[in-house]
């Protein structure tokens, strides 16, 4: 994906951060009448043949859970999503539990994603800054696992999309996010959200585990919510003082007020935690791109910074 031009970039760094939403059934807590989840799934299909006796015969496979199911370990509310692989010993491949959103609540589109409605309008604009979730991950041989959101524009066509990827046991619930990345400024009418519990930068070079498990709860957005909103941040535009940095990064307000500041990485993970100071300490971070969570006391933005 290309990067974005710098015009755009410096009007998201200005963006209201508003509470996540715009996924149905974020937290995974209404379930349908079978009990599977609402607005989420997906469709397996596993070969089977009839032999020369007419005796149906289908694979060898061994789960250790249900490929996607909910789950009363809930980060918050009554349940969570989690997800399980499976191992087909017919074929000596692996299976990935792996569900996306769906604007209905019983899913059917056949493995392929669903494109759920932004619903957003001229007024009310859908611009996603960052996407994260709430997450426990325990990874079997070295697994990753992914989740991948991409905006699309009114004629299907991608305008921006985010990649988190998590490879690290976690076993209590943990914040991740990560920024949106345009290609694109036609807005986004439509949107597909997968979590999948395996991921591989080279397809069959690496087969997904039997007994790597991913929770996940308290999913979505920080949005733009209004035009109005947008122009009232930029009044109070914070600038980041010097950046690319050295080992000191200030954190300037035309109100001198005092912010609570992070570093986070381009994953999300938090490398400096929160403190209430204007200056922050970058003596330990290696030469890269981060990530700054700023909050006021009205607003929380996230900028980029470079450490040289």
């Amino acid at each position: 994906m290309k990067t974005l031009k710098n015009c755009f970039f410096v009007l998201c760094t200005f963006l209201h951060l508003s509470a996540f939403a715009q996924v149905p059934n974020s937290n995974f807590n209404s379930l349908n009448s079978d009990g599977t989840i609402a607005n989420w799934g997906n469709v397996y299909i596993f070969q089977a043949w009839l032999d020369t006796n007419g005796v149906m015969h289908g694979d060898s496979i061994v789960y250790d859970g249900p490929l996607y199911a909910p789950t009363t370990d809930a980060y918050s509310g009554s349940h969570a999503l989690e997800l399980h692989n499976a191992w087909n010993y017919t074929s000596n491949t692996g299976i990935v539990g792996a569900v996306a959103s769906d604007e209905d609540s019983v899913f059917s589109s056949w493995g392929i994603l669903n494109l759920v409605p932004t619903n957003a309008t001229a007024f009310n604009p859908f611009a996603p800054i960052n996407f994260g979730f709430h997450y426990k991950y325990f990874p079997a041989n070295g697994d990753t696992a992914y989740s991948l959101l991409t905006l699309y524009d009114s004629l299907g066509i991608s305008t921006g999309e985010c990649e988190i990827l998590l490879s690290d046991s976690t076993q209590t619930y943990t914040e991740i996010y990560a920024p949106v990345v345009y290609t694109s400024t036609a807005p986004a009418a439509y949107y597909s959200l997968r979590f999948s519990n395996f991921y591989t930068a080279s397809p069959g070079y690496k087969q997904p585990s039997l007994g790597t498990h991913l929770l996940i709860d308290q999913i979505g957005f920080n949005l733009v919510t209004s035009i109005e909103q947008q122009s009232a941040i930029a009044q109070n535009a914070i600038q980041l003082v010097p950046n690319p940095a050295g080992n000191q990064l200030r954190i300037k307000l035309a109100s001198n007020e005092v912010v609570r500041a992070r570093v986070l990485s381009l994953l999300g993970r938090e490398l400096i935690p929160l403190q209430n100071s204007n200056i922050l300490d970058l003596e330990n971070l290696n030469a890269g791109i981060y990530l700054l969570e700023v909050s006021t006391n009205e607003t929380k933005q996230v900028l980029r910074f470079v450490k040289e």
